[in-house]
């Protein structure tokens, strides 16, 4: 098992802060080993919810990252937009039963 899923270890950038049902969360970016962006959220400093995903065979700007926007995401989608640290590009990538 790869682990290209997995953030590098090194000090995240924070990003900023969103709320989303109530509850504030820190927006953090690090780095998959690919070196592509990998997005998150963290609570009272402890991890919240991976925005994120890697997907290598995927065609991505480097400035572009695929965001999980369904399930657990789903509430955090638009927050994440009107925080304005994100710009939904419309682009849209089936992968498995996920639509990212």
């Amino acid at each position: 098992m790869s682990a290209d899923h997995l953030p590098r270890h090194e000090i995240p950038r924070h990003l900023g802060v969103v709320t989303a049902d109530g509850i504030e969360l820190n927006v953090l970016m690090a780095t998959y080993p690919n070196g592509r962006m990998a997005i998150y959220t963290t609570r009272w400093h402890q991890a919240w919810c991976r925005i994120s995903v890697n997907v290598p065979d995927a065609q991505v700007e480097p400035d572009q990252f695929l965001a999980m926007t369904q399930d657990e995401n789903e509430k955090l989608r638009e927050p994440l937009l009107n925080s304005g640290l994100f710009v939904d590009t419309g682009m849209r990538l089936e992968l498995g039963f996920r639509r990212l």
